[in-house]
């Protein structure tokens, strides 16, 4: 089952619908970091694939639209990452289960 997230810092960075996961159809979303932009985004990876870094490799941010994303994963202890500020302070909330 996939999760969709809102994250938000207290430097004031926010994004929402931040698709991760599977779903029943096996269509598969991660969370990707921009590192050039700074911003969390949602890439669809496609289905029942192997490998997620190689995918990832071929795609681009979904702001600005630059090559070099990374996958982020979410802490489950809470001590995410903020992109922006480089503060551990981003705090993740599920705002929907899909699949």
């Amino acid at each position: 089952m996939g999760v969709a997230y809102s994250a938000t810092c207290k430097c004031g960075y926010q994004e929402d619908e931040l698709m991760n996961g599977c779903g029943m159809a096996m269509q598969q979303y991660a969370i990707v970091e921009c590192s050039k932009c700074k911003r969390l985004s949602s890439k669809y990876l496609g289905t029942a694939i192997s490998s997620v870094d190689d995918v990832i490799k071929s795609k681009c941010c979904g702001h600005c639209r630059c090559g070099g994303v990374t996958v982020y994963e979410v802490s489950e202890s809470g001590e995410n990452q903020c992109p922006r500020c480089g503060e551990k302070s981003l705090e993740f909330f599920e705002t929907m289960l899909w699949d």
